[in-house]
């Protein structure tokens, strides 16, 4: 079940501020993630956190996000990235619609995150 409305980038994701904040985690699994953007996940394990599973995108409106799943957290799902610059909750909307998902998809939405309705 690829989606149009998203593009996967390339690992090596860089963010036009320099940083990048974490605005939701998203119950939804790695068979489900990558059947959806129609790839695989890239892995690799980062000192301290473990092993992780992750995949960079852009959006239809330019945005780029990065969805990553660290094996020990102690919750399911994935957490949703995107630039420090952006915190508009736009940009959880239009990564939902793009994986054919809804709003009760959402495990947690960060409390920096602006203009929620």
């Amino acid at each position: 079940m690829k989606t149009a409305h998203l593009i996967v980038v390339a690992p090596g994701l860089y963010w036009p501020s320099g940083d990048y904040i974490e605005l939701a985690v998203l119950d939804i699994d790695s068979a489900s993630l990558s059947q959806r953007l129609g790839v695989p996940l890239q892995q690799g394990e980062e000192p301290g956190l473990g092993p992780w599973e992750a995949i960079g995108a852009k959006l239809q409106s330019g945005d780029l996000i990065e969805f990553i799943s660290y094996a020990q957290e102690p919750y399911p799902g994935f957490t949703l990235r995107a630039d420090a610059g952006n915190r508009s909750f736009r940009v959880i909307s239009e990564s939902l619609a793009g994986l054919g998902l809804r709003e009760g998809a959402l495990l947690w939405v960060s409390p920096l995150v602006q203009d929620r309705a």
